[in-house]
Order: structure tokens, then C-alpha cells, then sequence
């Protein structure tokens, strides 16, 4: 019997990018699910790319690993731009405070805040998973750690709690926990913050390059904010460096700042400084159970990029702000943080 011509089509393209987004897949595997054999694979990876999808590949002794990160082209969206004439800017970084959950810790977030007022800081980036969302059903634990259940409840929470500091915008993208809520309702509860918080600006889901220019002349400075998905691994940087190699050239940042991970790291790859930023967050349940993550680092960065005349990056320092422990019910206790001057 004649055996069928496989046909490559869109749908099968797209299957084939979320069969390996964020997760390590073998090529033969993907052969055997797809019904064809590697080379059609690795043809399909290459169509892929083309579209603008970055997939990292790597040769093991028996196979090629694969995994996407996604579309490069950011859903077409273009770089938010913010204007700062300084020579030396100051921006406050953290990720993943989780409002909403008896594991949040929104008194470390206000004594982060505290830190980037004294220090002077121009703005703050929050990359993502700035609520805890929701968990299904079956999942008891979870649900027992959120005490504010609901779109709307963790919204107040958030627009009620997070602190404000006046002149220091907070600039964020969304990560998976906040996604849930769109899942379950189809409403962004990024649109809904920024609506109600003039000082918080939404940049959108996942991720969002920022270029930081002169008010006057060309030049800038790219930045993307970046939250990770997945679980963790043991050698902590693995995730970030594949997604750095898989990046196309188009695509470069001089800095990628990345949430979701809650580790600490830093490291400079195509000529990219790339920082792990850690989370705000006790060790809710499911962090403890995950086998091969249980880093959990509590803090925040405050990276200072001090540039020349022609807005060329001349260096970068980073001030790292760690936690030793959290504490328990601290959404019980704690009050919202409002600095204005004077």
C-alpha cells in the first residue's frame, strides 16, 4: 500500500511551534506524534524561523533538541518609548509579587519602593505575574492560598496596595498567573490596573522591548522585558541562555531583563547583558512541590546604566536587593506605601 504524502500546512505549522513552546522537545518524538519522519521536522523548524519565531536547536549524542520562544516580532508591536535626558539612569526592577496570595509580600515590595526613593530611582519594571490568578478546581491547595479569589478582588488588591511613588512610574508587562484571569473572564487585568493607576503603565502580556531615548538627536537604548514560562531547572541560567541564542539578530536588546524564574543571575551573551530578576513571594505551594525549582530567591534589583554623549551605553551597574525570609499573613499587616515630595 502507498503511503500517504504528508502536506505541510499552516495549521499543522502552528501545532507544531506550541508543541515546542517553552518546553525541550527531541525531533524524533515530534516525527513520530507528527506521523513523518526528522527531516520533515527540521524543514518544518526552518518555516518556522522564517516566520519569525525563535527556536533554539541543540545536538545531542542520539538526537536535536528543540524549543520556541516565541514570535520575535512581539505581535507586531512596536518598542514603548520613553524619553530621559540623563547621563546616569536609575530603574528600580522586580518581578512576580503575586497580590492576591497569603504567600504575597507587599511589605518587602514597599521597603523595595522605599530603597528606589532614596536611591533616587527614574521608574521601576515589574515583569509579570503581578497577581496570583486563579487555580482550577482540582487543584485544593492552590485555591486555599489565594484570599482574594476572582478578577475583580485581585484587582483591588492591587490598585488599592501597590505602593505609589510620585514622579516613579512602575512600568509592567503580565505574566501566566495574571493570564489566568483571562482565561477565565477574556479581560486583561493589566488594561484594568493602568486604567485605575495613572503611575502604573501597561506594556502588555509576556513581553515588551523599551527604548529609552533623548529627547533631542538619535540614539537610544534598548531594553526588553521578558517573563519566563515553564518550570525551572537545576543550572539556572539554561532557560535564559537558550532564549538568548535563539534570538534573531533583528531582534537584539542591549539589556533583557527577565521575571518568572525567582533566581538571581546575571550574564552578558551576544554582546546582551541579561539579568535574572528574582521574585517578591514567600514559597507558596506550588514552588515547594516543584522537583527540579525550589530556588525561590527573594528581591529586587536596582540597575544604573550610565551613557556617553551619544547615548551609547558606557556602563552598567547593578545594586542587588535581597530577602532572607518572608513573612507569613504579611498581606494581613501591611498598608499601602504613598511617597509624594515633601
Amino acid at each position: 500500500m502507498k503511503k500517504e504524502k504528508f502536506i505541510v500546512t499552516d495549521m499543522i505549522l502552528d501545532e507544531l511551534a506550541m508543541n515546542i513552546l517553552n518546553v525541550d522537545r527531541c525531533v524524533s518524538d515530534l516525527a513520530s506524534e507528527f506521523g513523518t519522519d526528522d527531516i520533515t521536522i527540521l524543514g518544518m523548524i526552518s518555516l518556522l524561523k522564517q516566520k519569525g519565531v525563535n527556536i533554539y536547536k541543540e545536538k545531542t549524542k542520539d538526537d536535536i533538541i528543540v524549543t520556541s520562544f516565541g514570535d520575535g516580532k512581539l505581535g507586531s508591536r512596536y518598542p514603548y518609548v520613553i524619553t530621559n535626558d540623563s547621563r546616569e539612569l536609575k530603574i528600580l526592577v522586580l518581578s512576580d509579587t503575586w497580590y492576591g496570595s497569603i504567600f504575597s509580600q507587599p511589605s518587602i515590595v514597599s521597603d523595595v519602593y522605599k530603597w528606589a526613593y532614596n536611591m533616587g530611582c527614574d521608574m521601576a519594571f515589574h515583569l509579570g505575574d503581578i497577581s496570583a490568578g486563579r487555580y482550577p478546581k482540582d487543584d485544593e491547595e492552590g485555591r486555599s492560598s489565594i484570599f482574594a479569589h476572582g478578577f475583580h478582588a485581585q484587582s483591588e488588591v492591587v490598585v488599592n496596595c501597590y505602593p505609589y511613588v510620585e514622579d516613579m512610574p512602575t512600568y509592567f508587562i503580565t505574566g501566566e498567573h495574571d493570564h489566568r484571569h483571562l482565561k477565565e473572564r477574556g479581560m486583561d487585568i493589566g488594561n484594568t490596573i493602568s486604567s485605575l493607576r495613572d503611575d502604573m503603565i501597561y506594556l502588555g502580556p509576556n513581553r515588551r522591548d523599551v527604548i529609552i531615548k533623548p529627547s533631542k538627536g538619535r540614539g537610544g537604548i534598548k531594553i526588553r522585558l521578558y517573563h519566563q514560562e515553564g518550570a525551572g531547572t537545576y543550572q539556572i541560567s539554561y532557560k535564559s541562555d537558550q532564549y538568548v541564542r535563539a534570538m534573531r539578530s533583528e531582534d537584539k536588546a542591549n539589556i533583557i531583563f527577565q521575571g518568572h524564574s525567582l533566581v538571581s543571575d546575571e550574564f552578558v551573551r551576544r554582546n546582551m547583558v541579561v539579568f535574572q530578576i528574582p521574585g517578591l513571594v514567600g514559597t507558596a505551594p506550588e514552588i515547594a512541590k516543584n522537583k527540579k525549582y525550589k530556588h525561590n530567591t527573594v528581591g529586587a534589583s536596582i540597575v544604573t546604566i550610565k551613557r556617553d554623549n551619544s547615548y551609547n551605553i558606557d556602563r552598567i551597574v547593578r545594586g542587588e536587593l535581597p530577602y532572607y525570609e518572608t513573612f507569613e499573613d504579611d498581606y494581613k499587616k501591611a498598608k499601602q506605601l504613598v511617597l509624594k515630595k515633601g
